[in-house]
């Protein structure tokens, strides 16, 4: 009886001990495949971080171009505000002088009554006005007419004794041939 037990035992041994060898040569087959892929793994993180690598170079770059286009940019912009300062300052300064050019044509035309040739003044039409910046001639725009609906460029003869000084005489000749020569050239009377 011992004997059929010790029989027994060692059968159970055995069995297990050809389970165990399965199992471990499993484990070896297991084990090669794992170093295959534990390989595999640190090639690719070898390789993403060389590319990691790449992409924050290429990102200095890029982020280098971007920084000296957006300074470009700042660059042009602050030109482009003193330019638009510098004109919005100019078109005060012309619109002042138009009003005060205006006023004083005004008070001329109201105190002497013309007896000059005279041709009749024609409104152009206008397309609309620039939505960010316009300049007014506010004697156009009210009319700046005197009493018979003239404007005082419509005077055609020399108005000589009106100016104040040589240079504006010789700006209002200057200014008058001008006129002329563009009506001539464009066929316009």
């Amino acid at each position: 009886m011992m004997d059929g037990i010790v029989i027994l035992l060692l059968a159970g041994t055995i069995f297990y001990a050809i389970k165990l060898s399965e199992q471990i040569k499993v484990f070896r087959d297991s084990r090669k495949d794992l170093e295959k892929l534990i390989g595999n793994l640190s090639a690719q993180i070898d390789k993403a971080g060389q590319a990691i690598e790449g992409l924050r170079e290429a990102a200095r770059l890029s982020g280098r171009d971007l920084q000296s286009c957006i300074n470009d940019a700042q660059g042009l912009s602050e030109e482009l505000q003193i330019m638009i300062q510098s004109g919005n300052n100019l078109a005060e300064r012309l619109e002042k002088g138009a009003e005060q050019k205006g006023r004083s044509h005004k008070e001329r035309s109201h105190n002497v009554l013309p007896s000059r040739a005279v041709r009749k003044h024609e409104p152009e039409s206008r397309p609309a006005p620039f939505a960010g910046f316009s300049i007014r001639d506010p004697d156009y725009d009210e009319g700046g007419m005197d009493v018979q609906g003239l404007m005082p460029e419509d005077y055609e003869d020399d108005s000589a004794g009106s100016f104040g000084s040589r240079a504006e005489r010789e700006l209002y000749e200057a200014l008058k041939k001008k006129n002329k020569a563009k009506a001539g050239a464009g066929g316009i009377t």
